[in-house]
């Protein structure tokens, strides 16, 4: 689809190569702006994802006692994941998409609160919470950059200076940073409680397995969810600044 795009999409801006520097970058990340206010919440929400794909192995393995069941669970989630996708973007065209995105967040977290619950042979349980988490992934791949990339639009109008390059590597980086934080934080945590991946658990440890499995992703979804309650560019105010820009203001 790549080629497809980049024959068919029209992309007629100029990009401001002058503003594409590491000052301009942490000025982004420390004055306030709508992109901090983006930034933050779709960092804390990559942590949120990233926890259970780093313990998914171990979950099935030792709690659902199923280690064959990672691949075909995967499979699963990723194509919900993928055919979602058109839907969130319509809905989000009706409802505007951080509402929509913060939404489907939050019903994400109702799926994945059975998750800690879980125990050996509730796999059937387990594929239901999948699918649902996987369907409402699908706005996370969508929504959040195509915001990120209203925020392009609002940086031109705002400073004159249309610099998308510096707005996706910042996007970058915290998607890379997410993944980072997540493995920092999980591991010590099995250690703490004493799990053992390669050695025999007591039915406690498993158990604490679970709950980190689920219960911080949850409280790091909520949490931006929260953060992006009453972000200011929303569909009205994009197409306001649009019309500025159209209009050469």
């Amino acid at each position: 689809t790549v080629p497809i795009a980049g024959l068919f999409v029209p992309d007629e801006s100029v990009a401001t190569h002058s503003g594409n520097n590491l000052r301009n970058a942490l000025r982004l990340l420390t004055e306030p702006s709508p992109f901090r206010r983006l930034l933050l919440p779709f960092l804390l929400k990559g942590v949120a994802n990233a926890i259970p794909a780093t313990l998914i192995l171990l979950f099935v393995t030792h709690v659902l006692e199923e280690p064959g069941l990672a691949g075909p669970v995967l499979f699963v989630y990723f194509l919900c994941s993928a055919i979602s996708v058109p839907v969130w973007v319509r809905v989000a065209g009706r409802f505007g998409k951080h509402q929509t995105w913060c939404g489907a967040v939050t019903i994400a977290c109702l799926f994945f609160a059975g998750a800690p619950f879980l125990g050996a042979g509730d796999t059937a349980w387990y594929i239901a919470i999948v699918v649902g988490t996987g369907l409402m992934i699908g706005a996370d791949l969508a929504l959040p950059s195509a915001i990120n990339g209203d925020l392009i639009e609002w940086d031109a109008h705002e400073n004159g200076q249309l610099r998308p390059g510096i707005f996706f590597a910042l996007w970058g980086t915290a998607s890379k940073l997410a993944y980072a934080l997540a493995v920092g934080m999980i591991f010590p945590l099995l250690d703490i409680i004493g799990f053992d991946a390669t050695a025999a658990n007591t039915a406690e440890d498993v158990r604490a397995l679970a709950i980190l499995y689920g219960a911080p992703s949850i409280l790091f979804k909520l949490a931006a969810v929260a953060l992006m309650h009453n972000f200011p560019i929303d569909e009205a105010e994009h197409r306001r600044i649009r019309e500025a820009l159209a209009a050469g203001g």
